[in-house]
């Protein structure tokens, strides 16, 4: 099984950005967004804290 890293998140005025390793950036505008959460992943049963977008 391969280690993956998680994602760079920035969050500033413009919106949240999301940056995998060796990718470019994929940036949600604030009136792109309807709702931000900060739960566990739906229909799984991990434990691990997910942020949904």
């Amino acid at each position: 099984m391969r280690w993956l890293r998680p994602l760079r998140l920035r969050i500033g005025p413009e919106g949240i950005a999301m940056r995998d390793f060796g990718a470019t950036d994929l940036v949600f505008r604030w009136d792109q967004i309807a709702a931000v959460t900060v739960g566990p992943r739906p229909y799984t049963s991990e434990r691990h804290l997910w942020l949904l977008v």
